[in-house]
């Protein structure tokens, strides 16, 4: 008896070490955008150079840096600390649009291409706090899933400037779009028109990924993707993006 419970005990320590040790890991890893941003990116610029970065903005608080997963693939990430899309500083009326930087920045993606990309085929995506692997706020830039473009393309012309059920699913999920009033993303602010209509229906923006893509008309499209914490989906929007940029070819 003595024997089981010796057992049972060092059994419980080392579960106890093994999370422990995983939590350690995980908060090291979440960190490594900040890291790089504030401890290499800005101190480089400083001396005249961004790299690793692409780019260090002081006047929109931001740094774009090109993302390892795929040749057609950046982030943009705020060099102030902002944890994500649940940040109560995204909705302050003097934050930078850091949707709007992103959009701005989407001509890199046309100089890796060696051609200008269209814009309807790109898109920028934010994951919800429980699809990210990141404690600090970033946006995707990329292109969209062929799949993905195609049921946009359809569906486009039956989406007005209200929230509303996308007609078809977008990788499986049930996504919400909106089309904005106006092509500035300066006033007309994603992650503020999202909390807007999250607040509306007593939900929490935590659980939201948020997208945003262009018509074939120009129209900007806002996408939100609801995610459940332990569910099979978690409100990821980094899903609709192809890094290959298939559509471009």
């Amino acid at each position: 008896m003595q024997r089981k419970k010796k057992v049972g005990y060092a059994t419980a320590a080392i579960i106890v070490l093994l999370v422990l040790l995983g939590y350690l890991l995980f908060r090291d890893s979440s960190d490594a955008l900040w890291k790089t941003v504030t401890e290499k990116c800005v101190p480089s610029q400083q001396q005249g150079s961004p790299a690793p970065c692409l780019a260090v903005n002081s006047h929109n608080q931001s740094a774009l840096l090109k993302d390892r997963n795929g040749p057609h693939h950046d982030l943009l990430i705020p060099t102030e600390k902002i944890t994500g899309i649940e940040s109560p500083a995204l909705q302050q009326h003097n934050i930078p649009a850091f949707f709007a930087a992103a959009w701005e920045a989407r001509k890199h993606l046309s100089d890796e291409a060696g051609k200008t990309l269209p814009d309807d085929i790109l898109v920028l995506a934010v994951n919800s706090r429980y699809s990210r692997t990141q404690e600090q706020l970033h946006i995707h830039i990329s292109c969209l899933r062929p799949e993905a473009y195609q049921t946009l393309r359809e569906q486009g012309s039956s989406l007005s400037t209200d929230w509303q059920p996308l007609g078809e699913e977008l990788r499986g999920h049930r996504y919400l779009a909106k089309k904005l009033t106006s092509q500035d993303l300066t006033r007309d602010d994603p992650f503020k028109e999202l909390y807007a209509y999250v607040q509306r229906q007593g939900d929490s923006i935590d659980n939201y990924g948020l997208a945003l893509t262009v018509t074939p008309d120009g129209e900007k499209l806002l996408l939100a993707n609801r995610g459940v914490r332990f569910g099979f989906n978690r409100g990821s929007t980094s899903e609709l993006i192809d890094p290959q940029c298939s559509l471009a070819r």
